[in-house]
């Protein structure tokens, strides 16, 4: 098509969408509402999935694991290196060019005032260089010459350079106390820089200091075989990721076999970095999210296809004259597509706007997956997605109809009086309803198993008491508290002091929180074969520092007895579980009595024999929609990480000042962080299937009302066009009642098509997803009925309003209508 035309087609559809402004602000109001929500989730998809990771051949990256199976299936297939096999990964394996480890550092700054808890990173000298990536100033460790009485030395995150060194270049240079050692500040990372998530972007690490990792300074063996380093390493270039998986097994076994005390049931696993940075759920929860608002701008485009026709009805003459005057059908075709393609485009630009709210309104939700909500915005990449949206759009509301009305007989319609033609496109409008229907109804079936999923996560018990907990994190700097006779002292001190203060009814250190962190102790049992070293029975392991705990945390006890002070305070071999644990290992017995065997982590000790003294109800520890976990609880055997839990007689936030008082009266630089109630830790848990839910009932429900409103225009057209027709039939005898019947009989044999189709999809689709639901079945009758009653009531109202009007027409002045 000849530039100057395209120019011309241009500027009659401005023209005539200028004549018709009611027409054409409703078109793209439309537009402007189903762009933008496709644009929103676009820029979600854009931001988490689709960016480029931000190193050097992000595809070479992978990450190097040690595998347990007998540790479980979630954590066995990811367990943290022990700094022992990555020197051996280091020295052995050829098909990776370099290997990098790095561990979390507990940091603790002091000499600014009050002491602030810093999210640090401990890593090799060579890490920067195998993920790719250059300081944006200063150096980094494996260019930094130290000798063996130099200070320490620490590169900042671009954030924490911006937050606590107001962007200053002279920052590199300068010297931060951290956990009671100066260390000298030599580079700042770019700003693009970040950590890539792992275990399938379940978890992510946001350092804001590193300090190199010596392991000279570690202080004995057992240090250097702690399951704690995070193993990155880069392919050479042509070795795949089968090539490199099959050298480390190989690698896995002779350590194996060299060290069977140590290396007993482990091996090794490799992951490409792109697949731990997201997740699969992550991943289908996106692609839902985005098929949902496709569907929706597919009912939108329905209900226009819809009013474009009519509009195109209401021209048949003009466009037959035109016809008689020369003009194709090409042509014609070619100038009404155009008219809708302004329209979108126009509805494309506001779509932007209504995108910029919505991902405010997104990131406003704080999905919990989404764990780098700053990359998500308006970029290239989403304004491409925009426009092709809007021209797909325009192509798909504006040809149907230009190709229907187009097909006109010239002479049929000069023929006739009226600027209306009593041409009845019923099987066009009837296919509109149907489609409309038919995705609404998809929809509304999602929505509705989410809420119901959401309904049941939010009624189980999380085995604790929530209310009125607040909890804090302490980490001890091991300068200060080296041995865990110091930290404990320290720790009782806090409990009298905290227990004294008004509003405090129970508090109680643990190493760790319901829902927020799981350890793991292997074991054997008393009186059974005892299993092959590495492949032994496992129970998440929760340290406390007093027998406060359980009456803090609300957990009441099933059977047996609680700890008492002398058998936490000398850590006496005794233990309380839980029902799941008692019920596994001793299913027709008394657990109370019993014996397990500890098996250390890494075989540097003795196992030691542990007595049940109680039993305790179960508790959700992963989060309320996995199983409960087996578990044992005894007296801390490590203090270097602290969770302080305080049960408050009110609100449990007022209590945080005089506690934190009372903590920097025992060490006036011992940082408080991350202090929260545990309801927020409920929240928090909740907040992706939160976010699912109400973005699915918001597509759901706007699919609804798009779907009624086709369902009106569709009749309200039809009655206009059978004006003369229903004249006739009152004229005749028929009543008002037969009317009535007719047009809504008409309008509801076109909604069961419709919702017929639309149950079918939905069942399908939700068997596809059933692993996106939690406690109800994707064959669950009751939302279908739920969702059938609901469409077919909307759809009710929808068909009675034009029937009204229509029992309504004169039988005099109809049959004078034309």
């Amino acid at each position: 098509m000849e530039s100057a035309n395209l120019i011309q087609y241009f500027r009659h559809s401005f023209r005539l969408l200028r004549r018709s402004p009611i027409f054409s602000a409703v078109v793209v109001l439309m537009l402007a509402l189903g762009i933008g929500a496709n644009t929103a989730v676009f820029s979600v998809v854009d931001g988490v999935l689709l960016r480029k990771l931000p190193y050097r051949d992000p595809d070479r990256l992978v990450m190097v694991w040690e595998r347990n199976p007998a540790l479980g299936a979630s954590i066995g297939e990811r367990v943290p290196a022990a700094y022992t096999n990555f020197a051996e990964w280091v020295r052995q394996s050829k098909t990776l060019e370099g290997i990098a480890g790095m561990e979390d550092a507990n940091l603790n700054r002091t000499g600014i005032g009050e002491p602030e808890r810093v999210n640090g990173a401990r890593i090799s000298s060579n890490f920067f260089q195998v993920l790719g990536v250059a300081t944006a100033m200063g150096n980094s460790f494996d260019s930094v010459e130290q000798g063996p009485h130099d200070t320490q030395v620490a590169i900042l995150s671009d954030a924490y350079w911006q937050s606590h060194f107001g962007a200053n270049h002279n920052a590199i240079g300068q010297s931060i106390t951290l956990n009671d050692i100066p260390y000298t500040i030599v580079g700042v990372l770019p700003a693009h820089f970040y950590l890539p998530s792992t275990r399938e972007g379940t978890e992510q690490r946001k350092p804001d200091i590193w300090i190199p990792y010596e392991p000279a300074a570690q202080r004995n063996t057992l240090e250097l075989n702690r399951l704690k380093m995070q193993v990155y390493g880069r392919l050479r270039p042509g070795v795949s990721l089968e090539q490199a998986r099959a050298e480390m097994e190989v690698i896995g076994k002779r350590l194996e076999e060299q060290n069977p005390t140590l290396n007993a049931g482990f091996g090794v696993n490799i992951f490409p970095v792109y697949v731990e940075d997201v997740g699969k759920d992550l991943r289908r929860n996106l692609l839902v999210l985005l098929s949902a608002v496709g569907l929706i701008l597919l009912i939108a485009c329905a209900n226009l296809a819809n009013l474009v026709l009519t509009r195109a009805m209401a021209r048949q003459k003009e466009l037959a004259i035109r016809k008689a005057l020369g003009a194709s059908r090409a042509e014609l075709i070619a100038q009404m597509v155009m008219e809708s393609l302004v329209l979108s485009s126009i509805g494309g630009l506001l779509g932007l706007l209504v995108a910029r709210w919505g991902i405010k309104a997104i990131l406003a939700l704080k999905p919990a997956d989404i764990l780098r909500p700053e990359q998500i915005h308006i970029g290239i990449p989403v304004l491409l997605f925009t426009t092709a949206a809007s021209l797909l759009a325009g192509m798909l509301f504006g040809i149907f109809p230009a190709l229907y009305v187009s097909r006109t007989e010239v002479s049929t319609v000069l023929k006739q009086g009226a600027q209306f033609t009593r041409s009845h496109p019923r099987t066009m409008r009837a296919a509109l309803i149907v489609i409309e229907v038919s995705l609404a109804s998809v929809l509304l079936i999602g929505a509705g198993f989410m809420i119901r999923s959401l309904l049941f996560v939010l009624d189980v018990d999380p085995g604790f008491r929530p209310d009125h907990l607040l909890t804090m994190h302490f980490s001890m700097p091991p300068s200060r508290y080296p041995t865990n006779e110091q930290t404990s002292a320290f720790c009782r001190q806090a409990l009298e002091r905290i227990a004294a203060l008004p509003g405090v009814k129970a508090a109680s250190f643990a190493d760790g929180l319901p829902l927020t962190r799981i350890r793991l102790m292997r074991f054997t049992i008393e009186g059974q074969p005892v299993p092959k070293h590495g492949s032994e029975p496992t129970a998440d392991m929760r340290g406390i520092s007093s027998p406060s705990y359980f009456e803090t945390l609300g957990i009441s006890l099933v059977s047996g007895r609680n700890f008492t002070a002398d058998e936490i305070n000398q850590n006496l071999p005794v233990i309380v579980i839980n029902q799941k644990l008692a019920k596994k290992l001793w299913p027709s017995q008394d657990a109370i009595g019993k014996h397990i065997w500890s098996v250390p982590a890494r075989a540097e000790k003795d196992p030691i024999q542990l007595t049940v003294i109680g039993v305790v109800r179960d508790t959700r520890q992963a989060g309320l929609e996995t199983a409960t976990r087996p578990e044992i609880t005894r007296a801390m055997p490590d203090y270097t990480y602290l969770t302080l839990a305080v049960r408050g007689a009110s609100d449990p936030t007022a209590l945080t000042a005089s506690i934190k008082q009372q903590i920097w009266t025992l060490d006036k630089d011992l940082p408080v962080f991350d202090v929260q109630t545990m309801q927020d830790v409920l929240d928090d848990n909740l907040g992706q299937r939160r976010f699912d839910s109400f973005l699915m009932s918001i597509f759901g429900g706007l699919a609804v009302v798009l779907a009624c409103v086709g369902i009106y225009g569709v009749l309200a057209t039809t009655v206009v066009q059978q004006t003369r027709e229903i004249g006739v039939r009152m004229a005749l005898g028929a009543s008002r009642g037969d009317v009535l019947k007719m047009i809504m009989g008409q309008g509801l044999r076109w909604v069961s098509i419709g919702l017929v189709i639309g149950l079918t999809l939905g069942f399908l689709l939700t068997r596809m997803l059933a692993s996106l639901l939690f406690g109800v079945a994707p064959t669950n009758l009751a939302t279908y009925i739920a969702v059938s009653a609901v469409m077919l009531v909307v759809a009710a109202v929808a068909c009675y309003l034009p029937a009204v009007r229509a029992i309504r027409i004169d039988p005099m002045r109809a049959l004078r209508y034309e």
